[in-house]
């Protein structure tokens, strides 16, 4: 009692001043600890993330990831004997440029089993499979003109437009075999990864600006 009654007539503080200063420091510490509390404990919106982009990628189920021009070249042989005689081989080769085909990637069997978050780097990695060509979409170059035809025919082959005409019908085949040919395969997913990540962030920026986004593709 002597003690605070010497700290009373020392300093000049009232009784009440002092609970006031008490109040002050004990709210301080409160807050204090509180701060240091939510520094150390981890805001995870990763499991929100994960679902909003699975549950936008059903909604679109398909999505184009590359559209490109491809060449292609059909060569179609045919021969004619009858009676035991051989009456000639017609030939011809059509080559088109400027044919366009699409690749998309199929999103309807995503799961959030595709999806993993590593909190240390803030970055969502997400597997998808191999891009693939849209046979539904397939353009044949509708420019006669660009269509090349280089042709011999039989000496005795009465409807030699025939053989032309089936290599042309053919062409829209021999596109979607070029366009599948494995040496495109890099450019396909370089340029899938730019498209699939800018749609994952229209779903993910506003959960997370900072989060960095990570695409990989099933396969070699």
């Amino acid at each position: 009692m002597k003690t605070l009654r010497n700290l009373v007539l020392t300093t000049g503080l009232t009784l009440a001043g002092l609970v006031v200063i008490g109040v002050v420091l004990l709210t301080v510490l409160h807050t204090g600890i509180g701060a240091i509390k939510s520094a150390f404990t981890p805001t995870d919106h990763s499991a929100e993330v994960i679902a909003a982009s699975v549950e936008c990628l059903h909604r679109k189920t398909e999505l184009v990831v590359c559209r490109m021009h491809i060449a292609a070249t059909v060569h179609l042989r045919q021969s004619t004997h009858w009676a035991g005689i051989y009456w000639g081989t017609t030939s011809a080769t059509v080559s088109s440029g400027g044919n366009r085909v699409q690749f998309i990637e199929k999103l309807r069997t995503m799961t959030a089993a595709d999806f993993s978050y590593n909190g240390s780097t803030d970055t969502l990695t997400c597997r998808f499979p191999q891009p693939v060509v849209d046979t539904g979409l397939v353009q044949v170059q509708p420019d006669p003109s660009k269509i090349m035809v280089h042709g011999s025919n039989g000496w005795a082959l009465f409807n030699k437009g025939s053989v032309e005409r089936r290599a042309k019908a053919r062409l829209r085949t021999a596109i979607l075999v070029q366009a599948q040919r494995k040496f495109l395969l890099p450019l396909v997913r370089s340029r899938a990864e730019v498209v699939i990540r800018d749609f994952l962030k229209l779903v993910t920026h506003p959960l997370n600006p900072n989060l960095h986004i990570r695409v990989r593709f099933a396969g070699p």
